[in-house]
């Protein structure tokens, strides 16, 4: 699914700013640009499987990410996520795990959602992200 070209998810609305500020994090979090997206899905210990949902990477550090997908994918996303990284060689996996932290719509008509996860392990070193070539 390819995001439309004059959305800025960096031009957030005030609201959306102050939930940003509010989230504490304990270690800043860099600006993910135009990058390949990734996929999630709730991880299941009963092996039922959900369906990928392919998600934007807004900003990465090594203890987490900042996700933008639909509000109808992500009503699903609570808890315990898997995270399809393959498009991205450098995090050396192809899988990670992660916990929802938050969510927050992203516009007024509620369309788009940011979720904020905290990886299950954190990263070692920040990995490079593989650019989009739209």
């Amino acid at each position: 699914m390819a995001w439309p070209s004059q959305f800025d998810p960096l031009a957030l609305d005030a609201e959306a700013q102050d939930a940003l500020v509010q989230t504490r994090r304990r270690e800043p979090r860099i600006p993910a640009g135009s990058v390949l997206p990734v996929q999630v899905r709730r991880s299941s210990a009963d092996g039922q499987t959900d369906v990928w949902t392919v998600a934007d990477i807004l900003d990465l550090s090594c203890d987490g990410m900042a996700l933008l997908l639909p509000a109808a994918a992500a009503q699903d996303l609570d808890g315990s996520l898997l995270l399809d990284v393959s498009p991205h060689p450098a995090f050396g996996c192809t899988r990670l795990t992660a916990n929802t932290r938050w969510q927050q719509p992203v516009d007024a008509f509620g369309v788009y959602v940011m979720v904020g996860l905290q990886f299950d392990r954190r990263l070692a070193v920040l990995p490079a992200l593989v650019q989009s070539r739209k």
